[in-house]
């Protein structure tokens, strides 16, 4: 005896297919169309997230080369400004002892004066002192 399918199940097959069909185009196809929209946003937002990184790492690299060449520049500067000082102090101590050596000669030459002045004061008087002394001497003894 074979059974054979009767009309019903023909009717269900058709309509469990129409059916899937219907839900394909109502149900299924929004959704997958929804996910792919929201994949695409997704995608655009983690490019545009490795964009901002990649900017970020550039910016971050630019300012710490701009750091560097500041702090180098800030360095020479320092050099340069402690090498003028330097200079500056050289030129300072060399004017000092050359002030200084001028106003030991001046005093020298002055002391110098002083004490020809006072020889040519003293063998002026020594001659009326040791003849009043030779005078003393003489009545003394005389």
């Amino acid at each position: 005896m074979t059974i054979l399918p009767d009309l019903n199940l023909y009717i269900q097959i058709i309509n469990f297919l129409a059916l899937l069909f219907i839900l394909n185009f109502i149900l299924y196809r929004p959704v997958r169309k929804m996910l792919g929209e929201r994949k695409a946003t997704l995608d655009e937002f983690a490019r545009a997230r490795e964009e901002f990184e990649t900017r970020s790492v550039l910016s971050n690299q630019k300012l710490q080369e701009q750091n560097d060449a500041a702090k180098q520049k800030g360095n020479q500067a320092k050099t340069s400004l402690v090498q003028e000082a330097l200079t500056g102090q050289e030129h300072l101590l060399r004017e000092a002892a050359v002030t200084a050596q001028q106003k030991v000669e001046k005093e020298r030459a002055e002391i110098n004066a002083q004490e020809i002045t006072a020889r040519r004061a003293l063998e002026q008087d020594l001659d009326s002192f040791s003849k009043a002394l030779a005078d003393k001497i003489l009545r003394r003894n005389g």
